[in-house]
């Protein structure tokens, strides 16, 4: 969700650490769409523990370079020992809607799950798009946008049962997370193509895909809600509240569930769009 320091420095030992796999999979498809080549310049903002960093490396190679930026200290120091093995990859603590790179620095940007959520979104979209190099590629996903906080839903995970609980006037003190609670959360349908072409970039298209969450049981995908951005909301329950929400998900979950393997789905979306060639 938010980017928001505090709350990922205590998430980073558990971040995309869990049984359930989403962050991976996600980057995967990512950078498959995006084409990563040897030898380029790749920036990952919101890189959390790697997911799309270290796959980046691999494709860029010895002759490339990839820089990963996360706002949370803990969660770069998470990898810090992994990147120091690799001479062409670097991390850095900085705020990804303010990425401090000189223009045409990168021919691939990606911000996976985390760009797209940023408060200012037309202004960290127009930033990316003057890191790019002439003909640079970048690509975001993002959940795909649901009508509001209670509409949401992973398949039988309702999200919005979480968001049935938060206490109110918590949830009004923060403005980061304030926005969140009006009509379209995440933007309106739409909204990131209109303004990546707004930003001046071209070839823009949107695919989206419903990612598996599979586990061995029910109480560990709920779990896994409490280990990603999703931890925001979790927070603004009361504590007394938060054991019946968890059975009402963990009910939901295994009403669904077959063979000894529970499931939900996580519909995402990747955006993809280019720089403008040199004239």
């Amino acid at each position: 969700m938010v980017r928001d320091g505090v709350v990922f420095d205590r998430l980073a030992e558990v971040y995309d650490a869990s049984e359930v796999q989403f962050f991976k999979p996600v980057a995967r498809e990512l950078l498959r769409r995006l084409d990563v080549r040897q030898g380029e310049h790749v920036l990952d903002i919101g890189c959390g523990r790697g997911a799309v960093l270290f796959p980046a490396a691999e494709a860029a190679g010895p002759g490339g370079r990839v820089v990963g930026v996360d706002v949370s200290p803990a969660m770069v120091g998470s990898i810090a020992e992994r990147v120091a093995a690799l001479p062409s990859v670097e991390v850095l603590v900085m705020d990804g809607s303010r990425p401090d790179f000189p223009d045409r620095s990168f021919d691939v940007v990606t911000g996976s799950m985390s760009v797209a959520l940023f408060p200012d979104l037309p202004a960290v979209l127009a930033r990316c798009a003057r890191l790019l190099r002439p003909s640079g590629r970048l690509g975001v996903t993002a959940p795909v946008p649901p009508p509001s906080l209670a509409d949401w839903r992973l398949g039988p995970l309702r999200v919005g049962r979480i968001v049935e609980e938060i206490d109110v006037d918590a949830a009004a003190a923060n403005p980061a997370l304030a926005r969140f609670f009006g009509p379209h959360p995440f933007g309106r349908p739409g909204e990131i193509g209109d303004l990546l072409t707004a930003a001046g970039l071209t070839d823009v298209v949107e695919h989206r895909q419903d990612v598996e969450l599979a586990a061995t049981t029910a109480d560990r995908i709920v779990e896994w809600t409490r280990s990603n951005g999703l931890r925001l909301f979790w927070d603004l329950v009361p504590e007394h509240r938060r054991a019946a929400v968890e059975r009402d998900l963990v009910r939901d979950l295994e009403a669904g569930a077959s063979a000894g393997r529970v499931t939900a789905s996580y519909p995402v979306s990747y955006h993809l769009a280019r720089s403008p060639g040199e004239e």
